[in-house]
Order: C-alpha cells, then structure tokens, then sequence
C-alpha cells in the first residue's frame, strides 16, 4: 500500500505535490536539518495538545442534534470550513439535495467535519435544530481511545522503518522511510478517529445510504471501509462535486473491495465521461447528480454587460494561502499601476484575511481600487467584467456569468488551470501588462469579445455542472 501511494497523488497541484519532493530529491545541509528538527518539535506539541484536549473531552464521538431516527436513508459526510457555513441552510458541499430528500419523505442526517478551532464550544452555545438533523465530529475522543490509535500508528510506523532498512532500491526506501514518519502526524490521527467514529454512527443510525465527497482523500475511503464493516448491505456513495482536473490521479484509483464506492455521482456531463473512460474504475457506475455550482441563469449579459463599462476584475484563489498569495500579491500589483481598475478579493471558505495579513505585511494597507469582498459569488460576478484566478473550479461559474477568464501562469510550474480545455476566450497572463492589453482592449471595443463568447461560457460551464437531479438519489433507496 505504502508502494501504491505515488499512484494515488490527488491532483498537479504544488501544494499536494511539494510532500512528495523528498522522494526525489536528496535534500541536505544545516537548513534543512532544522527544518526537520522543527516538523518533528510540532508534531509532538500537536499530540500533547491532542492529549491534553481528550483528557478535558467526555469521549462523545459527535455533538449536535440528539433526536435521532434509526434505519434512516441518507447519511451524508461533509465539512464545515468556518464557522459562518453553520448558520446557512444550504451546505457547502451537497447544496439543498439534503433538504431535497426531506421533502420527498426521506430520513436524512448530515455528518460535519469541523475545520476550525474551538469549534465544539461554539456549535454548543450556536446550535439550533434544523429541517435536516446535523452532527458535527468530535475534534478528540476519550484519553484510552487516543492513545489506543496512538499505539496503533506507533506501531505501523516501526513496521516501515525496518521495511525502510531492508530495502535497496532507492526510491522504495525513501517512499518506506518518508511514510514511517507521516503516519505520526495529526492528519492520520484524524483519520483514524473518523474511522472509529463513523463506526458508531452508523451502528446508530443504520444507514442504507452513506455519501461522500470525492476529491481523493484517505479518509473517504476509510469512512467506506468503517461503514462497511459495520453494515454489510449499506451503499458506498462517492459525489465528485467540483468536476475532475486533468490529472485528478486518486479518484481515478480502485483499491481493494471494501474502499471503493459502489456508485459514483458527479457534477456534470464531463466529468461523468472523464471517469467512465478510466480502464480502473470500469466496474463501478457512475451518475451525474447535478451541482448548483454552475450557470448563472440569472444573468443577462447583454443588458448587464455591454450598457456599461465596469472595471472591475475578481480575483477568486483557491483555499491554500500560498494561492492567496500568488494572487493577491499578482493583483496587487496591478492595483497599483491601473487605478481606474477595481480588484474584488474574494476569499475560500478555508481561509481568513486576518490571517494573510500576518503573513504578508503589504496587505494591511490596501489601496482603495481593492475590495475585500463578503458578498455572494453571483453579487461578485455581476459587479466585475474580468477574472484572475489559477486552481479554482469557481472559474466556471464567472465565465458563466460573462467575465473574461485571465489564468495566471507561473514559470516552470504545471499549469493547474480547470479551464485547460478552452483554448479560447481564456487569457493566460504573467506579468500586468499582459492583463492591461486585454482589458484595454475590451473597454475600447465595448465588450465586443464578451458578447460574442458568452454562449460559448454558459454551454461550457453546463457540461462541467448539470442541473440537480434528486431522482439518482431517490431511486437508490
């Protein structure tokens, strides 16, 4: 398993990819020795920290709601990034299609990961029952049961240090060696926890139905491997929800039996024939559920768009700060030599400005031609005629509404862009100047070029994200 791990790299992304570069390149010297020294000092603070949070912990695997039906449909996983998404009724990741099977006399409960701190005593003092009952993951479990998963990963670690020795090829080794040390970290924890967890919930709740985004995590195929060996009869439900990138590599990935759904759900029409034409994934079906991730039906461009001239551009990064800060600082620069052009900062759900701010001095002050924005993605689109972006599935839904796509390309890096299919409309750009010309030439033709590539957005953003077809989920149950 360890071996089959390079085939299982989520995507090209830098971010995922940079964990695997000591695999490949032999890094030495003082400064990469005290960066270990560093890694390996935080990895033992968070497991303190760990224990002294199960210590205080009274062991529940989940809190929230509490009148809870037995042998319910629909068990959906998801996350929460923040805690504004508790108080929205729609959720992130699966929209209103939990609501959806409620009023089609479903039994529904959706099971949250919680991605912020605190969150427990703030889901205790905020929560209110709602239409769908929603529990949220306890962040530690009892004293015994920490240090029981503890022991556990200890001792998958040793396995592979003496794996580690024994081996001579090199990359092997290095793959042994790199593993031994990140089945100690946090991450495998948390995994190891939700397999535990969802055990009980689904002994509890009796689910014919378990739902899972599919972006290629470990712990979705966990959660499939807990249900299952609690539940024999439940179905394995992966929902690919923002559409496939061109080298999605673990989605298109089959395990053993017990980890792999038995259905797969996507967004669109493209991603659905993305999956079928994998040799790997041949034997399991795959559905398009539909996304309300994709056209803005809403807008009229010509009315909108072509009246009047609005200068503005949305700048959409993905929830990574490094992304922030590649386009924000990209953005930034920008600001600054065109001030009649105005630059809406619009952030992930993930990430705070508050923190890019104590990264990145130049952030605290502003000039006035950026916008920090906190409205609604369709406001965002509406006030803008331009977008900058790099990994973000966002994208489709802004050139949906009429706004001229501008990719930022970073040197000798692997493009990331969602939008690698287009070979029109879209602008791939390097420095300002490149974003000026274009801009420039859109306010003097009036926006001729958005006019006559809006069609061509709308049809390319439908086939990504489908409309909602509730039927696939009910004629599972």
């Amino acid at each position: 398993e360890v071996w089959d791990s390079l085939e299982h790299i989520i995507r090209e992304h830098p971010i995922v990819l940079a964990k695997y570069e000591t695999l490949f390149v032999l890094k030495k010297g003082i400064g990469y020795t005290l960066k270990k020294i560093k890694e390996n000092f935080f990895n033992r603070l968070q497991w303190w920290k760990q224990i002294y949070r199960s210590i205080r912990s009274d062991g529940q695997p989940w809190f929230g709601e509490n009148d809870l039906s037995v042998e319910i449909d629909y068990l959906f996983i998801s996350h929460l990034l923040n805690p504004n998404q508790f108080s929205k009724v729609e959720d992130f990741y699966y929209s209103n299609i939990p609501n959806d099977l409620i009023n089609k006399d479903k039994s529904v409960v959706v099971a949250s990961i919680s991605h912020f701190s605190n969150h427990k005593a703030f889901f205790i003092k905020n929560f209110v029952k709602s239409t769908v009952p929603r529990l949220f993951f306890s962040g530690t479990l009892g004293i015994k049961k920490e240090f029981a998963i503890r022991k556990r990963l200890k001792n998958e670690s040793s396995k592979l240090r003496v794996l580690a020795k024994n081996e001579k090829q090199t990359l092997k080794k290095r793959i042994f060696q790199e593993s031994s040390k990140q089945v100690l970290e946090q991450g495998t924890q948390r995994t190891l926890r939700l397999e535990h967890q969802i055990k009980v919930l689904v002994s509890r709740l009796k689910p014919k139905v378990i739902i899972v985004p599919y972006e290629g995590h470990a712990f979705e195929r966990i959660v499939f491997a807990s249900a299952r060996s609690v539940s024999a009869n439940i179905k394995c439900i992966s929902f690919q929800h923002t559409g496939v990138f061109r080298l999605s590599n673990a989605i298109r990935q089959t395990l053993s039996m017990q980890y792999n759904p038995d259905l797969i759900l996507t967004s669109g029409i493209d991603s659905k024939l993305d999956l079928e034409k994998t040799p790997s994934l041949k034997n399991i079906p795959v559905s398009i559920l539909g996304s309300t991730r994709g056209v803005i039906e809403s807008i009229g461009i010509s009315e909108e768009k072509s009246l009047k001239s609005i200068n503005a551009c949305l700048v959409i990064p993905e929830g990574f700060n490094s992304e922030c800060m590649n386009l924000f600082e990209f953005s930034l620069m920008c600001a600054k030599q065109r001030p009649d052009i105005t630059f809406v900062w619009r952030l992930h759900p993930s990430i705070t400005f508050e923190n890019l701010k104590k990264i990145n001095k130049n952030f605290k002050f502003l000039p006035q031609n950026i916008i920090l924005s906190s409205d609604s993605i369709e406001h965002d689109i509406n006030r803008c005629s331009w977008v900058l972006y790099r990994g973000t599935t966002a994208i489709y839904k802004a050139i949906s509404g009429g706004l001229r796509p501008f990719y930022l390309s970073i040197p000798d890096e692997i493009s990331i862009d969602p939008l690698y299919k287009l070979k029109t409309w879209r602008i791939i750009v390097n420095t300002p100047i490149d974003i000026f010309n274009y801009i420039n030439k859109d306010l003097n033709s009036n926006f001729k070029d958005h006019l006559d590539n809006f069609e061509m957005s709308q049809a390319v953003c439908k086939k990504q994200f489908s409309s909602i077809n509730i039927k696939v989920l009910t004629n599972l149950v």
